[in-house]
């Protein structure tokens, strides 16, 4: 499984495969692939109501690197699952890293926070109209 820089690719490696590989594999019926996704995505939510708080108290790198730890782990083991249940545990904690873009935006918006855009200001011409935004970089 292949993560991204913000750690969401891990989280999309399971939804392919589970209909037609591991749904065999393990003799998963169609509720139980459809739970297991449910799961996943309530982990996601759960994880997108915490975060933010969690960028302001520890910080969004703090924050980070948390998701991605409690992320990394199931998702070394997601070739371990054998039965329902366990498939369900590890979609929970991989679904943790779909969650993980909103201390990725918090920093990189901390980053970016020096410039600021003052403005539009619309040039015409006869044949086009063009857009320039007025970037200053604050003090």
């Amino acid at each position: 499984m292949v993560a991204s820089a913000d750690g969401r690719g891990s989280r999309y490696a399971f939804p392919p495969l589970l209909k037609s590989v591991i749904a065999e594999d393990i003799g998963l019926t169609d509720s139980e692939v459809l739970t297991s996704n449910i799961i996943a995505l309530l982990a996601t939510l759960l994880v997108r109501l915490v975060a933010g708080t969690c960028c302001d108290r520890f910080g969004a790198r703090w924050t980070f690197a948390g998701c991605l730890l409690i992320g990394a782990i199931p998702t070394f083991l997601a070739g371990t699952a054998h039965n329902f249940s366990e498939l369900c545990a590890l979609r929970f904690f991989v679904g943790i890293l779909g969650g993980s873009f909103v201390p990725c935006q918090v920093w990189t918006t901390a980053c970016k926070s020096q410039y600021l855009i003052t403005g539009i200001r619309h040039a015409d011409t006869e044949q086009s109209s063009t857009r320039m935004l007025s970037v200053q970089q604050t003090p």
